[in-house]
């Protein structure tokens, strides 16, 4: 039996520094380095700090907890304190070793500011609708890039998109979002923007011709369809054949050719399959013998040049040379105890998705009556949440994201996610109390 009517549905107002958290998010996928340069290292920073000083005296004035120490955010901070470590002993190149600490504490950052300041269910909805826009601003400036220039996009304007694997990485953890949200909008005037950005996607997928982006996105839609409520399957399955139809009219010539190179690197014209076969494997057989890598963060291309006998001094790092695969890239950058810990930190948000959906069964079971439209809500959310971070370790075997700030967007989602379960279960449990 479930209750229709119940006294806490309503959200608290929303935080301030929850409304700095979002804007710091936009302000890193539309990079102010290209219209404003001048402005580029100050706005996002001054933004990120500030909700970070807000959110703490807040906490403070509320006589509530600013900081939990939470399994996922255990596992980035041990890797955090390992990259920061390794880069400080490498003698080798130790300016990119810095740029990447940099990288890694923004990321550490942008986790926490994501996991402690979403603390509704409004909040977590309005941080999803945050994250569709600063995909929609990346993916629209693709398209058209690949339409007037009809070329392989390679897109400016925004710090996560420099080139498209980028932006491959973003349209695959964006599709879930997507759907999400037209599945809990209660209003269906917006369903053709969420129509449109879907088409968006579709077009935008196919142009990067990212192999990692096809793999990870085929990977994220099998699950996807396992995971949708079974009333809106049908509804995801014409999606899917609307996009497949629409993906029919704008498919490159060579993105079939380019395609077969997945299972058989030989026929990729350009090389860089078989090269990337190869340094994913020199890089592993470095990785288990170097529990604290000699190299430190982001000098993988050094370590691989040593490997095939060539002059690191010679070696452009930044242009092929280097490890194409996430776990890989942190394994030869840090060591085997880093890697360990990363993939802990997959797994510790896997778990934080199971604990919600646990609390939310166990609540049913001691008669503890969840309104129906949040409960459903949520459920959703758990769901193609975990569809968007299996999309994610499918594309990071393929591409180098270990630092990229939208894998920790989607971390800190789903810890803010947890949270609120809790929140709304224990709201649930005082309500039942009171009415007894």
């Amino acid at each position: 039996m479930e209750r229709k009517n119940f006294t806490p549905t309503k959200d608290p107002p929303l935080g301030i520094a929850f409304i700095l958290t979002c804007i710091f998010t936009l302000a890193n996928y539309i990079s102010l380095r290209y219209y404003y340069p001048w402005l580029f290292n100050r706005i996002p920073f001054f933004v990120g700090v500030t909700a970070l000083l807000i959110h703490i005296v807040e906490c403070i004035a509320k006589n509530r907890k600013f900081f939990y120490l939470t399994p996922p955010f255990f596992c980035l901070l041990v890797v955090f304190f390992l990259v920061f470590i390794t880069s400080r002993t490498s003698l080798i190149d130790p300016q990119t070793s810095q740029e990447v600490v940099s990288a890694y504490l923004i990321a550490v950052i942008v986790f926490y500011l994501i996991s402690f300041t979403i603390n509704s269910l409004k909040e977590l909805k309005l941080y999803l609708v945050t994250l569709s826009l600063g995909a929609y601003h990346v993916v629209n400036r693709m398209v058209n890039h690949a339409y007037y220039f009809r070329a392989r996009p390679f897109i400016r304007g925004s710090t996560l998109a420099s080139d498209p694997n980028d932006v491959a990485m973003i349209i695959v953890y964006s599709f879930p979002i997507i759907f999400a949200l037209l599945l809990t909008c209660k209003r269906k005037i917006y369903y053709p923007c969420f129509l449109y950005l879907f088409r968006l996607m579709v077009i935008a997928t196919v142009q990067t011709l990212s192999r990692g982006a096809i793999v990870a996105t085929l990977g994220m839609f099998i699950n996807f369809i396992k995971e949708a409520p079974r009333d809106k399957k049908f509804l995801l399955c014409v999606l899917l054949m609307i996009g497949f139809t629409l993906s029919l009219f704008v498919l490159p010539n060579t993105f079939f050719d380019r395609m077969s190179s997945i299972t058989d690197p030989e026929k990729d014209e350009t090389g860089s399959a078989g090269e990337r076969k190869k340094n994913m494997i020199g890089a592993w057989n470095y990785m288990i013998t170097a529990p604290i890598s000699e190299y430190g963060p982001g000098n993988n291309g050094y370590m691989l040049a040593i490997q095939k006998g060539q002059d690191p001094s010679l070696v452009d790092i930044f242009h092929g040379n280097h490890v194409h695969c996430a776990y890989l890239e942190i394994g030869a950058d840090v060591g085997l105890i880093a890697f360990i810990f990363f993939m802990l930190f997959f797994f510790t948000l896997f778990r934080s998705l199971k604990n919600a959906e646990k609390q939310i069964a166990q609540s049913e079971k001691k008669g503890i009556l969840l309104p129906i439209n949040r409960k459903k809500d949520m459920i959703i959310y758990i769901k193609l949440l975990r569809s968007s971070l299996i999309g994610l370790m499918i594309a990071a075997v393929f591409l180098p994201i270990s630092y990229r700030l939208y894998l920790y967007y989607i971390g800190g989602t789903i810890v803010a996610l947890e949270r609120v379960v809790l929140n709304e279960v224990a709201a649930a449990e005082s309500e039942a109390q009171k009415e007894t």
